[in-house]
C-alpha cells in the first residue's frame, strides 16, 4: 500500500513523493522509473491523503496500491487501424504524431486517438504501447488493451522498416552490431558508445536511386533512434533526418516507416503479420 504519515488535509510534497518512489520500497522497479519521471517534470502534483493524482496521463490514488486508468483526452485526428480485436490494436501512425503525451504535449498523440477509439467501442483500456516510434517515423504501432496481452507481447514484436538513406550502404546487405547510448541527457541525439546498450540492425539495400537508396531494415533490438544512428554510422544517414546529418531537399522528415509488425497473438497463439502501407511522401521517392 502507498501510505504516508500525514495530518488531515496535509499535502504530500513533491520531494516526499520522489524520495519514496526512488527507494524501491514498493517492490516494483516501475516505481523508480515513475519517481524519475516526476523528478524530471515541471508539472505540479497535489498528493493528498486519499486523493487521485495524475502523472503523465496515469492516475494513482494514495493509500492504495496504484491502479493505472485511462485518463488521456480523446482527440478527433483520424488514424488508420490496421488490426484490432479485444486484446490488441495496431495503428498506422502518421508522421508528425507522438505516440504518447509528454511534458508540454497533452493532446494530439496516438494515445489520445486510442482513448477516443476505446470510448467509441464502450471500452476502458489503459494505453499499453508495445514499442514506440519516433514522432516523425510513420508506420505500425502495437497497443495492448490489457495487462496480460502487454506482458506476453513486450519484447516479442518483430518490426520491419523501410528507410531511404543517403548514398548506398557498403556492403549492400549487412548487420550493424554497435551499442547505442545518450551521452548528454539534455541532448536527444544518440551515439554509438562502448558502454551503450546492445543494438543490432540487419539491413538490405533493395533499390539504388540517384543519390540515395531504399533499404529494408529489421531490428533485433529496439533502441531509441536505432536505425537512424546505425545508418548514419556507416555514412548513410536517413533522408530528412537533420539530427543525424540527413539532407532535407527530398523529404521534410526522416524517411523511415515501420512497414510490418509480427507477433504471436497473446491469447489464441496464432501468428499475426500486420502490414502498414508506405505513406505518400516516401512512395513518391521509390
Amino acid at each position: 500500500d502507498l501510505t504516508f504519515n500525514t495530518t488531515p488535509g496535509q499535502t504530500v510534497g513533491r520531494e516526499m513523493l520522489i524520495a519514496y518512489l526512488n527507494t524501491g520500497e514498493s517492490g516494483s522497479p516501475k516505481w523508480s522509473a515513475i519517481g524519475k519521471r516526476v523528478e524530471d517534470s515541471s508539472a505540479e502534483y497535489d498528493w493528498q491523503t486519499e486523493t487521485k493524482v495524475d502523472i503523465f496521463g496515469n492516475t494513482y490514488t494514495t493509500g492504495k496500491k496504484p491502479t493505472i486508468t485511462q485518463t488521456f483526452e480523446p482527440c478527433e485526428i483520424p488514424v488508420e487501424i490496421l488490426y484490432e480485436d479485444s486484446d490488441v490494436i495496431v495503428y498506422n501512425k502518421p508522421a508528425a504524431m507522438a505516440c504518447h503525451p509528454v511534458r508540454g504535449l497533452r493532446q494530439g498523440t496516438l494515445a489520445n486517438v486510442f482513448a477516443r477509439d476505446c470510448a467509441a467501442n464502450g471500452e476502458s483500456c489503459a494505453c499499453r504501447l508495445v514499442g514506440r516510434l519516433d514522432r516523425d517515423t510513420s508506420g505500425a504501432v502495437v497497443i495492448a488493451k490489457n495487462a496480460r496481452a502487454a506482458a506476453v507481447l513486450t519484447g516479442h514484436v518483430e518490426k520491419q522498416y523501410i528507410a531511404l538513406v543517403t548514398g548506398m550502404p557498403n556492403p549492400k546487405h549487412g548487420v550493424i552490431d554497435a551499442p547505442i547510448g545518450q551521452p548528454d541527457r539534455k541532448n536527444p541525439r544518440r551515439m554509438i558508445v562502448a558502454n551503450g546498450k546492445p543494438a543490432v540492425t540487419e539491413y538490405e539495400t533493395q533499390i539504388r536511386c540517384e543519390g540515395y537508396s531504399v533499404v529494408h531494415c529489421v531490428l533485433r533490438t529496439g533502441r531509441t533512434h536505432q536505425i537512424r544512428v546505425h545508418m548514419a554510422s556507416i555514412g548513410c544517414p536517413l533522408l530528412g533526418d537533420t539530427l543525424y546529418g540527413g539532407e532535407t531537399e527530398r523529404i521534410e522528415r526522416q524517411a523511415l516507416h515501420c512497414m510490418q509488425a509480427s507477433f504471436i497473438h497473446p491469447v489464441d497463439k496464432r501468428l499475426c503479420i500486420v502490414r502498414a502501407p508506405i505513406p505518400k511522401d516516401m512512395q513518391k521517392l521509390i
